[in-house]
């Protein structure tokens, strides 16, 4: 026995042995052995010490231990692990159950060496988490089909808005998948595929590959093309196929610069125009084709003042002849049907609301502010100009343009703040460095995909907004039905005949 402890109203004794722990109850003198799980084992902390990090909950229906950065929740009733939780990225110090004062729920706190506290509650320990099979990589996109329900997480993958079709490259083919179906509806063998892109209300999808092409997979569109043949240039094929059928509608030869990642293509607002960042006569232009048909249209030159290296092409929303050049130092508006510059912002990186009204400045060195897209003037300050060191940041507001969501790769923490006001809603650090995140379309759910491969779900709750603790309320409603009938069933198929 590595330690005894006892629960507060002095009716039960927890004895900590080497592969879990067994509870002695003073009513009924009667043992229950909860197992810990697999590989897991307790171990002493020292040889003349008697103190381990566990103890019962407010009802003394559960026991809550903690090992290294796990929480593991045993129902004392049966002895069983009804969940186990690992938010946690350093080892757990101190565990403390509320017993008074808590409303009647069962909250439980934690504080760990990653100087972080964490509060549990209790009342949604039997709620399941969903495993992703196969998913050893780290997430590098993340779509979501809020008809459906459903949520796509991996690298080179597309989502029908619907949630009825999805597409991906993977093992040397692209896949398009009938998801109501469960079933391939097309396949074929193409490799380094960089970029999938929906377009035309998503009955095609255009694929953008580095592989080269057979001289009978060329169509006539592509033919017309003005095909660069620059010998510091890379060969791009841009192939359209229909959905779900993968017929090929066309395919467009077009040269890029020479680069680890070529170039990711965008199309202008309604689906107008294919922008292409192509070489010629090695200096870049920007190329536009018809989405429907992929036909050629014109260049456009670079030519403006100030003209630097283009690293990302953003959509300008509701404005179908503008997007967005982002360069190492600022932001270029560009006309592509007229070829003229529209407005250049200095303090822009990208970040656009989805009405077009407003846009973020983050720089790397720290600070966040909002700024009136039409004249660059700032608006709002949402983080000041603090030194924060240099990391990359990741930001965007939601779809609604209602919050900004705010990562800092450095203090892996997500902040939430209020578009309307700048006020801060939430703080959260995460459990391992983000790679994308992304909001539902009624900007209440935020979805984060990590870098080992797990994804987690926020609920954002603004209590200035009674929808959003409506929708909260409505949330904890359903999830209360929804494990209601299973423990019911449970508690039947135990009962002794």
């Amino acid at each position: 026995i590595f330690a005894l402890i006892l629960s507060a109203d002095e009716n039960y004794l927890m004895a900590v042995i080497f592969k879990g722990f067994k509870i002695f109850s003073f009513r009924s003198y009667l043992w229950k052995t909860c197992l810990l799980p697999g590989s897991v084992r307790n171990i002493m902390s020292g040889a003349k010490r008697l103190t381990y990090t566990a103890a019962f909950s407010q009802d003394n229906r559960y026991c809550i231990a903690c090992i290294k950065s796990s929480v593991y929740v045993f129902e004392i009733e049966w002895g069983d692990l009804v969940a186990s939780f690992d938010s946690h990225f350093g080892r757990i110090l101190v565990v403390k159950c509320l017993s008074t004062g808590s409303g009647g729920n069962n909250y439980v706190i934690t504080t760990g060496m990653d100087k972080t506290t964490k509060v549990w509650n209790l009342q949604n320990a039997k709620e399941k988490s969903i495993s992703k099979a196969q998913l050893d990589k780290c997430i590098e996109m993340i779509h979501i089909s809020t008809e459906a329900k459903l949520i796509m997480a991996q690298s080179r993958t597309a989502l029908c808005t619907n949630g009825l079709f999805a597409a991906s490259a993977e093992s040397g083919n692209f896949v398009i998948y009938d998801i109501e179906e469960r079933k391939t509806s097309f396949i074929t063998p193409l490799t380094s595929v960089f970029q999938l892109l929906l377009h035309s209300a998503e009955t095609m999808i255009l694929v953008l590959t580095t592989e080269s092409a057979s001289a009978t997979t060329v169509s006539s569109a592509s033919l017309n093309a003005p095909v660069n043949t620059s010998p510091n240039g890379e060969t791009i094929r841009a192939i359209s196929y229909g959905i779900p059928d993968g017929d090929l509608i066309y395919e467009i030869v077009a040269n890029m610069k020479r680069s680890n990642q070529p170039k990711k293509v965008i199309y202008t607002a309604d689906d107008t125009y294919f922008v292409f960042i192509e070489e010629k006569k090695n200096t870049e232009i920007l190329a536009l084709y018809d989405p429907m048909t992929g036909e050629h249209v014109h260049n456009v030159k670079l030519s403006y003042p100030g003209y630097k290296e283009i690293t990302l092409m953003v959509t300008i929303p509701k404005q179908p002849y503008l997007i967005g050049l982002i360069d190492s130092e600022k932001g270029i508006v560009m006309n592509v049907r007229d070829k003229k510059v529209h407005l250049t912002l200095p303090k822009w990186g990208g970040q656009i609301s989805s009405d077009g009204k407003y846009g973020l400045y983050a720089p790397t060195r720290g600070g966040l502010e909002i700024f009136d897209f039409r004249n660059g003037k700032v608006v709002r300050t949402l983080i000041g100009k603090i030194a924060e060191g240099v990391f990359d940041v990741m930001t965007f507001f939601t779809p609604t343009n209602e919050h900004v969501i705010y990562y800092h790769k450095g203090k892996r923490t997500i902040r939430v703040f209020r578009t309307e006001d700048g006020h801060q809603l939430a703080d959260m650090k995460c459990p391992a460095k983000v790679r994308q995140a992304t909001a539902t379309n009624d900007g209440r759910v935020l979805v984060v995909g990590d870098e080992d491969g797990a994804i987690q779900e926020f609920l954002i709750v603004d209590h200035s907004d009674e929808s959003f603790v409506d929708y909260l309320r409505n949330w904890r409603k359903h999830q209360f039905q929804s494990k209601a009938e299973p423990e019911r069933q449970e508690t039947v198929e135990r009962q002794p005949e």
